[in-house]
């Protein structure tokens, strides 16, 4: 299909330019930061294929889409998009659109119609505009009815300054965010409708896919900016209009509209978020995670994480990756309820767990340890602490019993960690809740501990 080789064509130039640039100077290309981090983990053939699929998915790219914009001509686009108005009808859907200005047959300034392309993501809940592409276009069409009724503001000008020119012009500015729909306000359209490009799966939380959603967006949007021709004559050079003005194929019709896309979406801020695994491979995070796992005992230390540690193991397994990349992927890993990775806080506990269960296997095997003396007695007891020593003196009575004999402790100072255990933690240790819970074995209502 004609449509599927443009679209292809310019994906892989897109990915071809970003292979161009390290993590050290990304933005000195037309990227982001970010997402150069995301194009630059995906450069595999195998990686990028998975993604040329997603977005030439039926599902997502239907088939009425892709024959309307690949045939040879486009002077009959809009009616081939079955273009729809702006109003309450829109879906609440996550992807792409076009926005068509149609002008009227008696123009006295537009000699051409308008064309706008752009992405909804949106997904808050609450809002009363909608999610998606219903909310986005509910702020194309308030903008419009403002900028036709003169209440926009223009930004104020400084006496004696010039205003800048276009290819100067801060594009991802909020200022200029919505200035196609004021252009689209122009008194020589005669009215503003809209089409569907690409459609995408709402993504669950604490999905996999949630952290790639906005990049994969992003990169269909700057794909469709190249593919329908709506870069703005007044393109900025800064945020990579020549470019998306360049690499569009040769072969493909001319739009039959002005463009009012004045920067390649590739180049503008957007907020992403769980950004970190997106610089990583799926495969390379495994690889993170397993050097976590298997080398517990080197990568953790007393206070803190040797990062020079990690950075050399993952080195040795072909995974290069500079030290802040590998500890903001930590703390995304460490923070996620699903993940797998033993986080430096969990290895605490588990230390901490572990000598408990041993405390507790030793004071019930020296038969140390009674239970509630009745049904109204809610916690076990031991007898040689509640006479002439006290639960402080914890460490005095495990000397006396030989516990550090048996269980080799690899702590510095040993009497002032049972000392402190005694001290605050016993207590509650003993309660019939927790003391009845603290278990060699993980079950639901179980303390997980490791027996060691």
């Amino acid at each position: 299909m004609r449509s599927d080789r443009w679209y292809t064509e310019i994906f892989n130039i897109l990915f071809k330019e970003a292979a161009k640039y390290t993590w050290k100077d990304p933005e000195k290309g037309p990227f982001t930061g970010p997402l150069w981090g995301w194009m630059n983990a995906n450069r595999q053939s195998a990686s990028k294929e998975a993604i040329l699929q997603i977005l030439l998915h039926p599902h997502i790219r239907s088939f009425r889409v892709r024959a309307a914009l690949g045939k040879r001509d486009h002077k009959s686009l809009f009616l081939d998009l079955q273009l729809q108005p702006l109003d309450y009808t829109v879906p609440n859907v996550v992807g792409t659109y076009f926005l068509a200005g149609r002008h009227r047959s008696n123009a006295k300034v537009l000699k051409a119609d308008i064309g706008y392309t752009g992405q909804a993501c949106a997904l808050k809940t609450g809002l009363s505009t909608g999610r998606g592409v219903k909310s986005r276009m509910f702020q194309h069409r308030e903008k419009i009815q403002q900028a036709k009724s003169g209440k926009v503001q223009k930004k104020r000008r400084t006496k004696n300054v010039p205003e800048q020119s276009p290819e100067n012009q801060p594009a991802s500015k909020k200022s200029a965010r919505f200035w196609a729909s004021q252009r689209l306000a122009h008194n020589d359209i005669e009215d503003v409708s809209y089409a569907l490009l690409s459609l995408f799966p709402v993504p669950r939380k604490r999905l996999r896919s949630l952290d790639q959603m906005r990049f994969i967006l992003t990169l269909a949007e700057a794909i469709d900016v190249v593919f329908l021709g709506t870069l703005s004559p007044q393109y900025s050079v800064r945020f990579g209009g020549e470019f998306g003005m360049r690499i569009r194929p040769a072969d493909m019709p001319q739009p039959p509209y002005e463009g009012l896309n004045r920067a390649l979406p590739t180049t503008q801020v957007v907020k992403f978020y769980s950004l970190e695994r997106t610089n990583w491979s799926p495969a390379e995070v495994d690889i993170f995670m397993g050097v976590f796992k298997d080398h517990a005992s080197e990568v953790y230390g007393a206070g803190a994480i040797h990062w020079d540690v990690v950075e050399n193991l993952l080195q040795e397994r072909g995974v290069n990756k500079p030290k802040n990349y590998a500890s903001s992927l930590y703390h995304e890993l460490a923070a996620n309820p699903e993940s797998d990775l033993l986080s430096f806080k969990n290895m605490k506990y588990r230390y901490l767990l572990s000598r408990i269960f041993n405390l507790k296997t030793f004071l019930v095997g020296r038969q140390l340890v009674t239970p509630p003396r009745d049904d109204k007695d809610n916690y076990y007891h031991i007898p040689a602490l509640e006479g002439t020593m006290t639960f402080f003196q914890l460490e005095t009575l495990l000397s006396q019993e030989g516990y550090e004999n048996k269980h080799q402790l690899d702590i510095k100072d040993s009497g002032m960690w049972f000392r402190s255990i005694g001290a605050r933690l016993l207590p509650h240790l003993l309660s019939r809740e927790v003391w009845e819970r603290v278990q060699g074995k993980h079950t639901r209502n179980s303390v997980s501990v490791v027996a060691t």
